[in-house]
């Protein structure tokens, strides 16, 4: 039998779980996209800085999930404020990065851990709670539709190898 999962903010001490939790969710991104992402490392603190904004407050919160005192799933969120006079002042909180562990997936954590992100969003007054997945990560676009998440824009690309130059005129 399992040990119950637990659920608090991440302090700065779980830094180097989180950067070793981020290994794989780095790895997934990858191998779908090597052109962008770069490998996991045998090294995972390579990654620190990348994560260490989140444990810092003010508009950032990481929170983790332990299991027998073992951090298994993490996730950052951080707090937006257009600053555009094209957009409406609109507070939104987007959620940055959520990983689970690979042994404990399928378990509810990833969820969990969004419902903690959504709350604290709620509590600092964000209007909406956003998040970007790549289409290649088929199960986490189901997780967060299941979730009630909406796709409400379309972020497409083009390689340059495969642009034709033309003369600038």
């Amino acid at each position: 039998m399992h040990a119950a999962v637990t659920y608090r903010p991440a302090v700065a001490s779980d830094l180097p779980a989180i950067c070793e939790l981020g290994q794989s969710l780095n790895s997934i991104h990858h191998r779908a996209r090597p052109d962008i992402y770069r490998d996991a490392c045998s090294d995972p603190q390579r990654d620190s800085a990348h994560w260490e904004i989140s444990l810092q407050g003010g508009d950032h919160a990481a929170f983790v999930a332990e299991r027998a005192s073992l951090a298994v799933g993490f996730i950052t969120v951080q707090l937006s404020r257009p600053t555009s006079p094209l957009m409406q002042p609109l507070r939104f909180a987007q959620i940055r990065s959520v990983g689970v562990s690979d042994a404990q997936r399928g378990q509810g954590i990833g969820r969990a851990l969004i419902g903690l992100a959504e709350s604290w969003a709620v509590a600092r007054g964000a209007a909406e709670v956003r998040l970007t997945v790549w289409t290649f990560n088929a199960s986490a676009v189901r997780l967060y539709e299941e979730l009630g998440y909406n796709a409400f824009a379309l972020e497409m690309s083009k390689r340059a190898t495969s642009i034709v130059a033309s003369p600038v005129r």
